[in-house]
Parts: C-alpha cells; structure tokens; sequence
C-alpha cells in the first residue's frame, strides 16, 4: 500500500527540509491517521477556529479529552478519565510535568500563549516508553509554531486580537521572517485581560451572599503577558538547528472557588453566621523556558540524530486570606484576619537523546533522557490582633508553627531527578502489516528533607521541627506492543497492548496541600509505590481528504493507584474539615471506555468548492478504585468512583464551507449528569454549589449548549475573521471539578492581520 508522509509540518519545508518529528509523543515519522495509535489531532484551520483566550481551550471538542476549569486562568485537561500529575503533558516534545503537579487539575497547560502553538497532538493509551513517567492515559502535546512560520520574506508582521464578550479580550503581535544565512525567526507577544466571567441566566442561583442573583460570577477574571522568540538555522545540509525561548506571566488570578461569594461558606462566631471571606489566588504565576534541538536527517549511517536540551523555571506565589473565629463562639473578641503566603519555584534541566536507523523493514529508535527538578520554597503567616478583622494591619506571625519548613507547599531544596533508556523498533510486515514494540527503563531518584510535622497533625500552636532526610530511587520497566492493518490507503485497524508508570513526586511525598473546595488537609506519604497501568486498546480509523473518521475502545487497569483516600473521622457520614484525607496507594483502579469521531462530508450534490459536513467528538469514560480502609476496627477494601471519571459526553455539528474562504458552523456541546461520584466529591464546593437535584451529594446535572460559529480568510491568508455566538440558550452549566460556570450567552470576534 502507499505510505503516507509528513503532512502536518508543509511551513517548515518552505525554509528547510522537515527534520520535525510528526508525532512526537510516539517518535514515529508518519502521519497520524497511519500509525497504530490512538490519535487525535487539533491543527491548521481547526486550531484558528477553536482556540479561546488559551490554546487548552481548543481540545475541548476533541475525543476523550474534557478541559475542566478550576479557575478563569486555569484548566486541565482530562485524558480518559485522569488528570494533571496522571497524564503527561509536553510542550513541543519537552515534557511539562514536573515534581510539584499536584494531585489534581493544575493551571499548568493554561500558561502556553495560544499565538505561539500550531497544533496540539493528542496520543492516548500511555507514554510509558517513548517518553517515561506520568502518562498512565495519554500524553498531550503542544507543538510550537516553527520560527519564522514558512516566511520567506525579510519581515513579516502581524497582529491579532480577540473579543471575548464574557470573559473580557486578548491581544498578541509579532514578526516573522527569513534572513540571509538562512535563519528563520520568530519574535512575538501578547496580553490578555479578563473580567468577572458573565454566565447563564441562572448562574445566580449559584452564588452567595451580596452576590447572589448576580449573572456575574466574583473573583473570576485575570490577567497575563506572554512573550516569545524562535530562531532555526537551516543552510547545513540535511541538518537544522532550533532555539525557542519565552515567558509567561499570570497576575491578579483569584481561586474562584475560595471566596464565600461562590462557595457559600460561612462561620459561627459571636452567635452569629456571616461569610467566612477564605480565598485563594495566584499572584503571580510565572512559566520561563528555555529549549534547543538540533537535527540530523539522512545521514550515511544513521536515519535520524536529534538531540534536545531544555530548562523549565515555573514560578507561584499562593496567597491565602481568611476570617478566623476564634476559641469563643460567643465572642468576637479573639476574631482575627489571618494571610498565608506560599512562595514555589521548581526549574528543570533535561537532555532527551534519540537516534533513528533503518535495518531492511524495520526502522528502530534507540534513545534516553535525563531531567532534574530543584525545589525553592518559603512561606509567611501574617495576621491581625485579636479581635481585628481589617486587612493592612496584619503583621508577621510569631507562632510555633511559623516555619517555612514546617509550612512551605513541599520541602525546600528537594531533588527529583530520572534517567531513562528506550528501544521502539517499527516492523513493516508487508505492505499492509506493521508491528510497533518497545520497551523502556527508567529511574526516577528523590531527596528531601522534611519534618515530622507534615506527616502527623501538630498540635495547635506546636510545630514538630525535628525532621528526617528521604532519599530513594524507584526502577520501572515498561513496554509496549501493537499491531496495524492498512487496508485502504489513510485506513488504518489496530490493537495493542501497552504499559506505563507514574513515579510518585514531591507533593505525594511530602507535599502539604489543602483541597481548598472541601478545605481538608491531605496528609502525604512518603512510602508511596509507583503507579503502573495496563492499557489494550482496540480501535480504526480513516481519512480521505479532509474527511476522516475514529472509533477506540480501551480497557486500562492501573495497580497502585495513587490516590487521595477520605476517611470519616468523626462518622457524620460526610467528609469535612473536621475529617482526613491522605494520600496512599489504592489495591487497584479500572478505566474502560469509547469515543467516536468523524468529520464527514454529506455525499450531496454541490457546487464545486463547497463542503457540508458533519463533525462529532462522542466520548463515554468508567472507573472504579478499590482502596484500603476500615471497618470496625478491621482492615477492608472499598470500591469507590474514580472522581470525575465516570462520564458521557461529547459535541455534535453540521459545518458548511461555501468556498474556501468561508465556514458556518452551528454546533451542540452536551454532558450527561454526572451521577457516580467519588467521597471526596460530596463536600466539594465546586459541585455542591451546582447539585445536581434530588442526586447525590456531589453528583451535576447534564446540559447541552448550541453554538453558531462564522470566519473568514483571504486568498493568501493574510487576512483572518472568525466570530462566534457561544450557548445561544444562555443555559447556566459547569463541568464536573470546574470553579466557575461556564460563560452565558456570548459573542466573540477574532481577527488576524499579516502583512
């Protein structure tokens, strides 16, 4: 059969022969719809049209994928049911993840600038052996535009600009260009600032408080600058060198779900109630980076040489405020205004090797990559007399527990580091048969120092300083083995069988993290085993043209889940703050699941040039833990919901192109409820304070929200509109683990100028 090429990178060729990997999460050089793996992708046209105010935002209609939104500046991506440290995030084949995600969704992906990525690559099943550690689901790429983005010219500017009308705007500018020599450039740039998101006509309902019946949701808005630089020297032959930098900065971005206006919560204090004011924001978050490759194709003796170095400075400054009712609740006398203030850095330094040779049928990568995050932490305490509840007169806190050591997010001056060693060779059967096998090797090694403190409940006023030193290194073996059929040209039927792993990092170990929807301490664990999980996973797909078309099925058990187990200390039959919750292995997890997608042109009569086509994303996710516990003083196992991993949901829409410069889209996005929750979703306040009626507690409702979507595009593509009338019912909805609602009725404008 016909073997399909790079399509994906055509820019770059105009500069340079592509030495770009296709997919860099499998290190396959072949198009998508040609390798036997799950894969989705979010590229070229599709990515103008559906990236928001962050490039996250554009898999929120792809399979298998659903973006929850803790915050206005955060969401995470969910892959099959698992998020943040469970799935592996990489930013131009570098990977994001590092020592410090925490147990849930992170911000982390919401500080890539939309203008500086091309596309997003989604490959599901695990990464366990072409890239390591995290991705027990999936791996989610986000590919750099290449410098100088196909640009012949000297100079080419542009600008951009987006309208978002209930959210607020963003902005982004740059240049791009060719230069004698042969170096391609790119310099860029961008700002974005939000208001209080608007919501659905009853998104008042959910609110609290002076803000109660008010469609505009408080302490939701943001702000963030961006900046970028790409250079790639292409004149060597066969080679090509790449330099990327850039920073991004987030500032005044408030935890929605922390301030009493949303979260409804309260205290007693001088008998009497009245809002408790807890907060939670970031201010700043900051995401420097720094990366370099350097390509070698064709060479005599070797297929492909492509060395990669990268550092990563991630930056956060957590600020939490509260109201605290003092001892007496008859007295407002020991009342005090209390602010804790965590500071976090984590840089990594990692090199990735790989080396590609061809062997007859068989095209074999040998590689390895080393990375290391160091921790840099502090902490402050400042709060007020007793008896004053006014911000600005606090001062620094003298208590026992004070110490940065005993408070700071995870320990300061930790070391986490891994070396790995990979083999995947590609066996081309016959002409319509492949095999694709690999096996990897890695090690991942933690030293910290943390007190005692973190792992046992001090007593009030009391920090335990006494401290012990944790060093120790964890091996995992991981491999991989699938099998391709090629009936058809772009047609592609496949199975296989992989496995992956997940070391537990600092914040498992050692990290002092409060869930601030619930506001129970986790208790971490520093004798935690790693993850490891077991994927098979059947699927089909085809593509002729731009029409295409996917089906998967998987089943993944994961062994020693790592997750955090809610026990009911004071038997009220809910989980609370009076409550604990700590972070252990579970006996073992399950995931099962389908998702469908297609983009399909109606086989109707119509004039040259002109497409009618329907598209769908349709995505069904189950998982079940079972997890240690007690029952009467008597060790058991419980089987409980994977929180936010039993779910239905998806996108339908009909998509009209009456030339190639026009689209209409009318669309429907829709959940079904979610109803099988996990314990620790009965007091969150990101569900409870959407309840799904007459439903457990924790348990959402569904929705369907319909949008119209229109653009437009020169000839040259010089010029770019794109407008949107988002959930025309002004319906009020909010996805399972999300902070705030989703925005109400909405108009949204876009446009791109090239010069």
């Amino acid at each position: 059969m016909m073997r399909s090429s790079t399509l994906l990178m055509l820019a770059a060729a105009l500069v340079a022969e592509d030495t770009t990997l296709t997919i860099g999460v499998t290190r396959l050089e072949a198009a998508a719809v040609d390798q036997p793996f799950t894969i989705y992708q979010v590229s070229g046209d599709t990515y103008q049209r559906e990236a928001g105010a962050k490039a996250v935002d554009a898999l929120a209609v792809t399979p298998a994928v659903f973006v929850q939104r803790t915050a206005g500046n955060q969401a995470s991506p969910f892959l099959r049911g698992l998020t943040g440290e469970q799935t592996l995030l990489l930013f131009d084949g570098v990977r994001m993840n590092h020592a410090m995600n925490r147990s849930g969704p992170n911000q982390y992906s919401a500080l890539l600038p939309p203008n500086s990525i091309e596309r997003i690559d989604v490959v599901l099943g695990t990464s366990g052996v072409t890239q390591g550690s995290d991705g027990l689901t999936g791996a989610v790429d986000f590919r750099l535009a290449p410098a100088g983005r196909g640009v012949t010219a000297v100079a080419s500017p542009w600008i951009s600009g987006r309208g978002d009308y209930a959210d607020g705007y963003r902005t982004s500018g740059g240049l791009d260009g060719l230069l004698k020599g042969g170096i391609a450039y790119t310099l860029e740039g961008g700002y974005t600032a939000t208001h209080d998101r608007r919501g659905g006509k009853d998104a008042g309902d959910h609110l609290f408080f002076d803000a109660a019946g008010d469609r505009d949701i408080p302490n939701s808005g943001y702000r963030q600058s961006d900046g970028a630089a790409r250079f790639a020297f292409t004149e060597l032959p066969g080679q090509r060198l790449e330099l990327s930098l850039g920073r991004t900065r987030q500032f005044d971005a408030p935890r929605a779900d922390g301030y009493s206006e949303n979260s409804g919560r309260t205290i007693n204090t001088g008998a009497a109630t009245r809002p408790s004011d807890i907060s939670r924001e970031f201010d700043e978050q900051t995401f420097n980076y720094l990366h370099g490759r350097h390509v070698i194709g064709n060479a005599a003796e070797i297929a492909r040489l492509q060395t990669t170095v990268w550092y990563h400075d991630w930056y956060e400054e957590e600020i939490r405020e509260d109201l605290q009712a003092g001892n007496n609740n008859a007295s407002t006398a020991d009342d005090r205004y209390r602010r804790r203030e965590n500071q976090n850095r984590i840089q990594t330094r990692g090199v990735d090797l790989q080396v590609g040779k061809s062997f007859g049928s068989h095209q074999a990568t040998l590689g390895g990559t080393w990375y290391r995050d160091v921790t840099t932490t502090d902490f402050q305490r400042y709060r007020t007399a007793a008896g004053v509840l006014t911000p600005g007169t606090e001062t620094l806190s003298t208590t026992a527990d004070q110490s940065a050591a005993v408070n700071a997010t995870v320990p300061d001056g930790a070391v986490y580091d891994s070396q790995a060693v990979f083999l995947q060779d590609q066996w081309l059967i016959t002409s319509d048969w492949e095999l694709v096998g690999g096996v990897r090797l890695t090690r991942v090694h933690w030293d910290f120092e943390a007190t005692k403190s973190r792992y046992l409940a001090a007593p009030t006023g009391t920090a335990f300083t006494e401290s012990d030193r944790f060093s120790k290194a964890v091996s995992a073996p991981t491999g991989e083995l699938r099998l391709g059929w090629h009936p058809l040209v772009h047609t592609t039927i496949y199975g296989g069988v992989s496995q992956g792993f997940r070391a537990p990092n600092l914040t498992n170990l050692a990290g002092l993290t409060t869930r601030a929807s619930a506001n129970t301490t986790s208790i971490p664990n520093a004798d935690l085993k790693p993850e490891k999980s077991l994927t098979y996973e059947i699927g089909g797909k085809w593509q002729d043209g731009r029409d295409h078309a996917s089906i998967a099925l998987f089943v993944t058990t994961i062994s020693d889940l790592i997750q955090t187990q809610y026990q009911d200390t004071n038997g009220d039959g809910s989980i609370t703050a009076a409550d604990t919750a700590t972070v252990g292995n579970a006996e073992k997890g399950q995931l099962a699941g389908i998702e469908i997608g297609h983009d399909l042109g109606l086989p109707i009569h119509l004039p040259v040039g002109q497409r009618l086509a329907v598209i769908q994303a349709a995505s069904a996710v189950t998982g079940e833990a079972e997890q240690p516990t007690v029952v009467n003083g008597r060790k058991a196992v419980e089987e409980v919901h994977i929180s936010r991993a039993n779910r239905i949901w998806g996108s339908f829409g009909l998509r009209y192109e009456p030339s190639p410069a026009w689209y209409l889209l009318a669309q429907v996005r829709w959940s079904a409820a979610y109803d099988e929750v996990n314990p620790g979703d009965a007091t969150d306040v990101r569900h409870t304070t959407f309840a799904a009626k007459g439903g457990d507690a924790g348990a959402m409702p569904g929705y369907a929200v319909s949008d119209l979507k229109a653009g437009w595009k020169s000839a040259g593509g010089g010029i770019r509109v794109d407008a949107a009338v988002e959930n025309l019912g002004d319906v009020s909805y909010r996805d399972p683990g999300s902070g705030i609602d989703g925005t109400g009725l909405n108009a949204i404008l876009a446009t791109t100028l090239r010069y």
